[in-house]
């Protein structure tokens, strides 16, 4: 599934704009979209706040720290009781039919980065003073499954030793790059900057050649 298809579908504008074809241009095709309109918000703040990666972003995109403990535990809650008692148009429960996978993936993230905040984060003595989720995302392993599969030529089944190579290319050059894939990287090149500003081309000559030989 292409995630960034499935996130502007899933988007507050499109539920604004199904309102305004309801509300303001009497289409009646839009007629009773009330409870779409509903959802489609719904899971897009989830997505926000499970997708949370600027320490100074507000709203639903903004961390998880203790100043805010009372707003996204609430909203948490909210969701989760939505979800859990969501049904399709034969009043049967969504987490009771064959569409139930990402009902039930949406419901066990809510319930690990809750768990995750009260643990680690709201203690007095703990080590976490907030938590951005992004950094739980499995965006990462994609990003650099991608890039192992380009070194290898777009190859999704490499060998051991060209998985071999192509980590090892990878560790030197921290460039991932992945054309193919579910996500995209954010940040291009800031790695590479990085490790080029800290150490010196002969540097890292000398550290190639014992590591590639």
């Amino acid at each position: 599934m292409k995630v960034i298809t499935a996130a502007q579908t899933l988007n507050s504008s499109v539920a604004d704009a199904i309102e305004f074809c309801r509300e303001e241009l009497k289409r009646p095709e839009f007629q009773g979209s009330e409870g779409t309109c509903i959802f489609i918000r719904t899971l897009d703040q989830l997505v926000d706040l499970l997708n949370s990666r600027n320490p100074l972003a507000r709203n639903y995109k903004a961390l998880m720290h203790p100043a805010r403990e009372e707003a996204f535990l609430s909203f948490l809650e909210k969701t989760s009781n939505y979800l859990t008692t969501l049904t399709n148009t034969s009043g049967q429960l969504m987490t009771k039919t064959r569409l139930k996978t990402a009902f039930i993936g949406m419901l066990t993230c809510i319930v690990s980065i809750k768990n995750l905040y009260l643990t680690y984060v709201q203690p007095q003595n703990s080590s976490l003073n907030y938590l951005l989720t992004y950094k739980l995302s499995q965006d990462h392993i994609e990003l650099f499954f991608g890039a192992v599969r380009l070194a290898c030529g777009g190859n999704s089944n490499p060998t051991a030793r060209q998985f071999i190579a192509a980590y090892k290319r990878l560790l030197m050059r921290h460039d991932i790059k992945a054309n193919k894939g579910t996500v995209q990287p954010r940040m291009q090149h800031a790695s590479s900057q990085l490790c080029h500003s800290k150490i010196s081309r002969r540097g890292l000559s000398q550290i190639r050649r014992r590591i590639f030989s």
